[in-house]
């Protein structure tokens, strides 16, 4: 995904991917291929804390409390940073929203990863199928 010369490419991925990372559905491999090509350093992933909080909900709700810990610990081993709420996030989303008529839920992502110079990796074609440069997943 990137060359020899160049650092690694950097990838944001939704609730919808991370979701993907656990529970087998279309686009499930390249999520999970997502996780691995972090591991051997290829990409480097950028969570948003809401994708974060959203993902485990889904964990803990489908799968139980004990595999929601073990979710985490999942997403805890790519060493990612996690870019949380603030202003520059959330006035960056409201941009988001205004320009793609999304929900903020929706626009936290695209914000984080325009921020972050990063690509957006999506399981959401409703939601960001027209975000430029967007990875579709699934």
């Amino acid at each position: 995904m990137h060359s020899d010369r160049s650092q690694p490419v950097r990838v944001v991925p939704d609730a919808s991917v991370l979701v993907k990372t656990f529970r087998p559905e279309q686009g499930s491999e390249e999520a999970v291929s997502m996780l691995d090509m972090s591991g051997r350093g290829e990409i480097i992933l950028v969570l948003p804390a809401l994708a974060l909080e959203e993902a485990l909900n889904v964990a803990r709700r489908e799968l139980g409390v004990p595999e929601a810990r073990v979710v985490w610990t999942a997403f805890l081993e790519t060493e990612s940073p996690v870019i949380g709420i603030d202003d520059v996030v959330v006035q960056t989303a409201l941009d988001v929203c205004e320009l793609y008529g999304c929900t903020f839920y929706d626009a936290v992502a695209p914000a984080v990863a325009q921020l972050a110079g990063a690509t957006l990796w999506s399981g959401d074609r409703r939601a960001h199928g027209r975000i430029p440069g967007v990875v579709l997943v699934g």
